[in-house]
């Protein structure tokens, strides 16, 4: 099976927030392997050496947790970390007593798996049984002698330095995405504020054009009104005078002698009539097309 270090920090196919999970699980894997490199030199210097043994083989079950975890196998690959982590631990510290310091590392695999599972079954499964197994460990502790003593305190301190360091780094972690989501947000509120201040400026000219339009439309209709007022006194003279003599010639006995008399005056006051409408067509005319080029403007 090759290795695809081109594919360690992103795997095709996850978005960003899913490969940033992706990468930080591989660079776990990465320091659980350095870690155990260190914890194997302390072993190599005591007898007998079947814990060193066991280290070794956790060193290659973990190089093929890191391939299987390269091929997508996500879940798996991290789940069986966690609880083969958390079985080592509460073997190392029954066998090597409190002084080595391994159980302070199941607080650490308490939280761990908070970072790569979304699923609340798989990261509160792995809470229970790291926590169940540090706290059957301090049981134990308490009733059982180790059955091999490390005397240097090395392990202690390392393992004590890993417990912090872990922590401190899931703190930064969950720090880091806090301001990330709030940056996100306050960048978010910025731009609905702009586009808020966009719009009422929008409105503003909106409202002032309506009023703009109203008053001319208002100016308009006042305009014919009187205009149409004028004019119907202007149409009503000659009318009235047509509507006149065409009683009189009903009246009159020889209505054909009448109508040769009267023809004159009636073209008269009929071209009177047109003018008058030529006038108003003209003049209505040029008030529509003042008010197209009104609102063209």
């Amino acid at each position: 099976m090759k290795l695809n270090w081109s594919g360690f920090s992103r795997f095709e196919g996850l978005n960003e927030d899913e490969n940033n999970v992706y990468k930080g699980f591989n660079i776990l894997l990465i320091l659980a392997l350095l870690d155990l490199i260190v914890i194997a030199g302390t072993l190599s210097t005591i007898e007998p050496r079947w814990p060193l043994f066991i280290c070794l083989v956790e060193f290659f079950v973990f190089i093929s947790l890191i391939f299987l975890h390269l091929k997508g196998h996500f879940k798996t690959a991290r789940y069986i970390f966690f609880l083969l982590t958390t079985g080592l631990q509460v073997m190392a510290s029954i066998i090597h007593g409190k002084s080595g310091g391994f159980d302070y590392l199941l607080f650490l695999i308490c939280v761990l798996p908070m970072m790569f599972f979304e699923s609340k079954k798989h990261y509160i499964s792995l809470f229970i049984i790291s926590m169940g197994s540090y706290l059957w460990v301090q049981y134990q502790l308490l009733r059982v002698q180790p059955l091999i003593v490390i005397d240097s305190d090395f392990p202690l301190y390392w393992n004590t330095f890993v417990t912090g360091f872990g922590l401190l780094f899931i703190l930064y972690i969950f720090k880091r995405s806090y301001q990330k989501s709030q940056d996100s947000l306050r960048k978010q509120n910025e731009e609905v504020k702009l586009q808020k201040e966009e719009i009422e400026s929008i409105n503003n000219n909106l409202e002032k054009l309506i009023v703009q339009r109203t008053k001319k439309v208002l100016e308009h209709e006042k305009l014919f009104t009187e205009y149409a007022n004028i004019n119907a006194h202007k149409v009503r003279s000659p009318l009235a005078r047509i509507l006149g003599l065409l009683n009189l010639i009903h009246l009159e006995e020889d209505k054909e002698k009448h109508i040769k008399e009267f023809l004159p005056l009636l073209k008269a006051n009929a071209d009177q009539l047109n003018d008058i409408l030529d006038e108003v067509s003209k003049s209505l005319n040029a008030v529509s097309h003042s008010g197209e080029t009104s609102k063209s403007s």
